[in-house]
């Protein structure tokens, strides 16, 4: 079995909850564990489904989105290592209000509906670090759509490659963001389509801001892209 004490256990700002619990209990947790692998551009749930229990991202990554009325998707976060998935509807004792689907390779744990409730009636502690994450992750969402509704691409473009850099690091090189992202998904993450984000991506590298690395974005201004995503109108 992946050793899920090292993931529990370590800092992780979306995989703080379990932080908050005895080692002895982490390891009572790790025994309940299922893992499972799942290929690239995998679901992992759909919306309007009943979660069963709770996915732990052991390696890879998965994008959480939402299909507009008009088909239209809408990333609402990338998922990566040491992140829950679908906790909040599991929570509410609802169905899934978002998709989620694999991005690469990913390998996953799963704790079952029963023994996630257990932790949590057991562990008051634990059930208010997890209330205080939905509401972080609550407060971020709210953020995202207030970006789609006032900045224009160009700001909304930046911002994400640096949420993304600040997420889920950069390469050896520390320039590359260490994440790779079809440019459909990026398009979806911004919140555009995709003909504007290869424009925007174009003119950010014309501009000396970053490099395209076929899949890869490299960083070369750093201080420029904040520019534009915090004073950019």
């Amino acid at each position: 079995m992946f050793p899920m004490t090292a993931i529990l256990t370590k800092e992780h700002n979306f995989f703080a909850p379990f932080g908050v619990l005895e080692i002895e209990v982490r390891k009572k947790i790790e025994s309940q564990l299922k893992i499972f692998q799942f290929q690239k551009k995998q679901i992992i749930h759909r919306a309007g489904f009943t979660p069963t229990g709770l996915f732990i991202i052991n390696k890879g990554k998965v994008k959480i989105y939402k299909i507009s009325d008009s088909s239209r998707e809408i990333i609402i976060h990338i998922a990566g290592e040491g992140e829950m998935v679908g906790y909040s509807a599991l929570m509410r004792h609802s169905e899934y209000h978002f998709w989620a689907e694999t991005i690469e390779k990913t390998e996953m744990s799963f704790l079952p509906k029963k023994n996630f409730f257990e932790c949590i009636e057991n562990n008051p502690h634990f059930s208010v670090s997890l209330m205080k994450l939905f509401a972080c992750q609550f407060d971020a969402v709210m953020d995202k759509m207030v970006d789609i509704l006032s900045d224009q691409v160009r700001k909304r473009t930046a911002k994400t490659l640096l949420w993304l850099m600040e997420t889920h690091g950069l390469d050896e090189d520390l320039k590359t963001i260490k994440i790779t992202l079809s440019r459909n998904d990026l398009a979806h993450l911004v919140a555009t389509n995709t003909e504007t984000l290869v424009r925007t991506l174009t003119e950010l590298s014309k501009d000396k801001v970053i490099e395209l690395k076929r899949k890869k974005i490299v960083i070369m201004n750093l201080e420029e892209l904040n520019r534009i995503a915090h004073f950019y109108r």
